[in-house]
């Protein structure tokens, strides 16, 4: 798992060298996960999309988070929104409304909304069927505001089609704890400075990390839903035997 070093985006990394199941490794620089790409550098606006070549973006936020913080993506570069969240329906899913009112979230059930609740189940379907169509074009990158829950059920799910094991699988979602725990921390001392409540402070800080028990409440609600991982992407993903074959032989070498 490569961490790419941009001074102004905190939480960005792509899946070079996660060797899978079969002994393969994805190669370097393909597709890339992140948090937001609003306050990019102009350093990094070239390393981004110069030196890596970035073709695509995938934007998983609301409307709402875009129009307050809109990425930065150069003319020729493609730029998709594709909302996991409707926000009628999940209220507390753009960061600074939870900021602001501190309003703390289940999060295991919100992830497991994500992969059972119809407007989301849809929005994956057109992420994994753009990211399909992208590749190709050249790298591929996909990110929500943090980088932790949306971007990290994409991935999850991504790295699933490429024969990643589950724990290499967890191994990478929680990877978003080196660049979110300094913050969590923060705000768990904001509330409990306000509140004097250390329960409802460490609530705060567990809806600002990546916990192994979210993610896992999303595969268990898949598994219980739809039977296995495999169903799930076939059924109300739309991915084809031949399209995982397809990602496969471009996407991995021999380690």
């Amino acid at each position: 798992m490569g961490r790419i070093k941009l001074r102004s985006v905190r939480n960005i990394r792509d899946f070079s060298d996660i060797v899978n199941r079969s002994g393969y490794k994805i190669k370097n620089g393909l597709f890339f996960r992140s948090s937001v790409l609003h306050d990019l550098a102009p350093k990094d606006v070239k390393i981004l999309y110069d030196e890596y070549k970035l073709k695509t973006v995938i934007d998983l936020r609301t409307k709402m988070e875009i129009s307050e913080k809109p990425d930065i993506v150069p003319d020729n570069v493609d730029y998709i929104s594709i909302p996991i969240f409707d926000d009628s329906v999940f209220g507390i899913t753009h960061e600074e409304e939870t900021r602001q009112k501190f309003h703390i979230p289940n999060m295991e059930e919100l992830y497991r909304g994500i992969v059972t609740d119809d407007f989301s189940v849809n929005a994956l379907r057109q992420v994994f069927q753009a990211i399909f169509r992208a590749y190709e074009k050249g790298p591929v990158l996909w990110h929500c505001t943090v980088g932790k829950d949306r971007c990290g059920i994409v991935s999850a799910l991504f790295l699933y089609l490429l024969d990643a094991d589950i724990e290499t699988i967890f191994e990478d979602y929680l990877m978003t704890n080196r660049a979110v725990n300094l913050e969590a921390m923060k705000y768990y001392c904001l509330i409990l400075l306000h509140s004097r409540n250390r329960e409802v402070a460490q609530k705060v800080r567990k809806a600002f990390i990546a916990d192994r028990n979210y993610l896992q409440a999303a595969l268990d609600a898949i598994s219980e839903k739809y039977g296995s991982i495999d169903s799930f992407l076939a059924k109300e993903l739309y991915i084809t035997e031949d399209m995982k074959k397809r990602l496969r032989e471009y996407s991995l070498v021999p380690e």
